[in-house]
């Protein structure tokens, strides 16, 4: 830190963030005694973690307790430093410093000059739920996509290298061609957990180089797994809504797959051929935990936007809606739906536009409350307003103090199993590293 008497006046100094005079923290510290009041009334417990991130953020940035202590020995001068709590979930502060230090890496380290497309993946309604409740299924559901997306741009760039693959099977293309012509995607990975509403909504977005890298000294009698020392990039075609769909039956049939492999999907009568059968989805071998328990109804509540405690559990928040600003459906471009599942790939950054790329990266990881869209009412209640209007003509949801924190202890990920930075898949064949 330069010292404050002899930096240029043209630079900014330092200023301490003042958390304690933002509507965020005072509804989390005038609230949330109600709030454990009211889910200890109705006979409940939530997990540990809840409460602890909760607490955990009314510390942060607060000197009373703990700070660092910087001494300038030019001028004497002194400057405090209040500890941050580095928790998940709600602190925006703490969120937004990772979210800006993990896009500038992205874009200055992480992903090669190629063009970027997103794509949105989101899941069906039966799989919000679980999918935030079990992180093993979660990984696994974005490694089956990120083997899809791989699939796809072979299929759509593999024709145009100098040594084509004599077939597309899967095992042919992983066990013979690719050790041989060494080809991979680069792709970041960020699982969302939540909407503008605060709304638990499991979901991916993916940065993926719109292409296939590929060697360029590779030939046919080429010896298994030699290094590469010329790599070149093969930019994907155009893109349409049908490779889209066909993307997405393929991740659907492959994703079914998995999860009876691994067991999270389970026969509900295995003595019925297996032409007949059908399957549910499996909480575990072992019945919840009184605390798991309530945890999945706040969930579910929030799926729904609905309480979850208290005497009004059940029903229906209150949105803020105007029929004047109810939109008709528009069908998007490069977005299709199939089977509850939906894949969203319209938006792509080129190669020149970093900036752009940088403000994409830190979207995909944003915090979840912004503090500019928090207002406090004039009679002790909060109004969030929405990113956008809804179709349905919402612009926001207000909230009691206890209704409040509820919201968002259905978004705070559990500890040491939701994956917090962005998964990283980078070809480290042609030299780029998972950073």
């Amino acid at each position: 830190m330069k010292c404050p008497h002899t930096q240029s006046s043209s630079v900014k100094s330092y200023a301490r963030r003042r958390p304690e005079r933002t509507p965020l923290h005072r509804a989390v510290s005038q609230a949330l005694p109600q709030f454990q009041d009211q889910v200890h009334d109705s006979g409940q417990a939530l997990p540990h973690f809840i409460n602890d991130t909760f607490r955990r953020y009314l510390s942060c940035g607060d000197l009373r307790y703990g700070f660092a202590r910087l001494y300038c020995q030019n001028c004497k001068h002194n400057r405090l430093v209040a500890f941050s709590c580095k928790k998940r979930g709600v602190c925006p502060s703490c969120a937004g410093r990772n979210m800006s230090q993990r896009a500038l890496r992205h874009r200055d380290q992480v992903l090669p000059h190629t063009r970027i497309r997103q794509w949105v993946l989101t899941f069906p309604k039966p799989l919000h739920l679980y999918l935030a409740y079990s992180p093993d299924a979660l990984t696994d559901a974005t490694e089956v996509f990120i083997d899809t997306l791989r699939d796809h741009y072979r299929r759509a760039c593999l024709p145009s290298v100098s040594n084509p693959p004599e077939s597309y099977d899967v095992d042919y293309l992983k066990a013979y061609y690719t050790p041989r012509h060494p080809n991979d995607l680069g792709a970041i990975t960020s699982i969302q957990r939540h909407t503008d509403a605060l709304t638990l909504f499991t979901h991916l977005h993916t940065l993926v180089n719109d292409g296939l890298f590929t060697s360029a000294d590779h030939d046919v009698n080429s010896a298994p797994r030699a290094s590469v020392s010329q790599t070149r990039f093969v930019t994907s075609p155009s893109l349409t809504s049908s490779h889209l769909k066909d993307l997405l039956i393929l991740y659907e049939r492959r994703l079914t797959r998995r999860f009876i492999r691994r067991g999270y999907l389970r026969p509900t009568d295995p003595s019925l051929p297996a032409s007949e059968q059908t399957f549910t989805l499996s909480w575990g071998d072992h019945p919840p935990t009184e605390e798991e328990r309530h945890l999945l109804r706040c969930y579910a509540a929030s799926d729904k936007l609905r309480h979850a405690f208290g005497p009004r559990a059940g029903e229906p928040l209150r949105l803020d809606l105007d029929e004047a600003d109810i939109k008709p459906k528009i069908d998007q471009e490069l977005c299709v739906t199939h089977s509850g599942f939906n894949l969203h790939a319209e938006t792509v950054i080129e190669p020149e536009d970093r900036d752009q790329l940088e403000r994409l990266s830190r979207y995909i990881q944003r915090p979840v409350i912004a503090h500019d869209r928090l207002i406090e009412l004039e009679d002790g209640r909060f109004y969030y307003r929405f990113n956008r209007v809804w179709k349905s003509g919402a612009k926001g949801i207000f909230f009691k103090g206890p209704d409040f924190l509820e919201r968002l202890a259905g978004v705070i990920p559990p500890p040491r199993k939701h994956p917090a930075p962005p998964m990283v898949s980078m070809p480290q064949t042609f030299g780029f590293t998972k950073r």
